[in-house]
């Protein structure tokens, strides 16, 4: 039995999350990585599971997001746009809330910057 793919790095998460908090920086993250990602040829059920085994489709995404040149930026593009379905960069949407309630009991200013963002997009 293989163990499940290593969570990103502390370095990946890091600089994620400064995309995430500076929106000027945020702005940089260039959307052309898309072209680039592994997840391309995977279906989005891999990505995106909606029933069934839940846990067999994030071990799935992982291991195709473990492989992937544009991993990073993926993630940092979750942050970003504060996605809160489905697994961007080997992450699932859980632990993109986790680290979400880590930046916001960080920072006040997160929780406006957060909380605008999302109600801007309703």
């Amino acid at each position: 039995m293989t163990s499940p793919p290593a969570a990103p790095s502390r370095d990946e998460i890091l600089r994620a999350e400064l995309a995430a908090l500076t929106p000027s920086l945020a702005r940089l993250v260039d959307e052309d990585w898309r072209l680039d990602a592994a997840c391309a040829e995977t279906g989005p059920d891999v990505f995106f599971p909606e029933q069934g085994d839940v846990s067999r489709a994030h071990r799935e995404a992982r291991r195709v997001c473990l492989g992937c040149a544009v991993r990073v930026e993926c993630f940092a593009s979750s942050v970003a746009a504060d996605e809160r379905y489905g697994t961007w960069g080997g992450v699932t949407a859980g632990e993109r809330e986790r680290i979400r309630r880590r930046r916001v009991a960080a920072s006040p200013t997160a929780t406006l910057s957060i909380n605008t963002r999302v109600d801007n997009r309703h």
